[in-house]
């Protein structure tokens, strides 16, 4: 194997890659872009001596929309009290706002931070009232640029425009479902809570 100075590109993290040992003596050797049981050979090697290898996390209920939220946001006025005042006066504003340029760089913003957090699968609840047709696709490809495992759906909700909204999201979910995408990410079919 090369050496850990080696430095390592795409080029070679897709064709063979040795990780580790890490700080318990764990490896881990990938061939092709899947993880493999022996090594590759002449594949470079990336120390992580200080780390931990293990199983990749995965978040049950996530929004990827809201990845752009923790670069900050207004404060909305007056404060909200309750459960339902937040969402009204912060996140229902937010998903409604959402453009295609805007749902992409939030979903790529949080599929990379999960991804650095160890989160390798992500399940997304995702709702954007002014694109609904095809904003599963771009959550979809901002999973797939960066290799992370993931089940959309758009949920479904009477909340902005009563049934035609709800039609057009069981639309979506069913349009996504059918639609060909990576193997490492799958479609279902979100309801909302009931109480919006």
């Amino acid at each position: 194997m090369k050496d850990a100075s080696t430095p390592v590109t795409a080029a070679l993290i897709t064709a063979a890659l040795t990780v580790g040992p890490d700080r318990h003596g764990r490896t881990v050797h990938i061939v092709d872009g899947r993880v493999a049981q022996d090594a590759a050979s002449g594949a470079p090697v990336l120390a992580c001596s200080d780390g931990d290898i293990g199983p990749g996390l995965v978040n049950a209920h996530t929004h990827l929309y809201s990845g752009l939220a923790s670069l900050g946001m207004p404060k909305p006025q007056p404060a909200p009290q309750t459960f339902l005042q937040i969402l009204e006066r912060v996140w229902w504003r937010l998903d409604r706002a959402l453009d295609p340029s805007s749902l992409h760089a939030a979903a790529r913003l949080a599929v990379a931070q999960a991804l650095l957090a160890g989160t390798t699968t992500l399940i997304d609840h995702h709702e954007s009232p002014g694109m609904i047709e095809g904003s599963l696709d771009i959550l979809a490809k901002s999973l797939g640029a960066f290799g992370a495992r993931g089940l959309l759906c758009y949920g479904v909700t009477e909340r902005n425009h009563g049934r035609t909204e709800a039609l057009a999201g069981l639309g979506e979910c069913a349009r996504f479902i059918r639609a060909p995408h990576a193997a490492t990410v799958r479609g279902l079919v979100g309801i909302h809570a009931s109480f919006t």
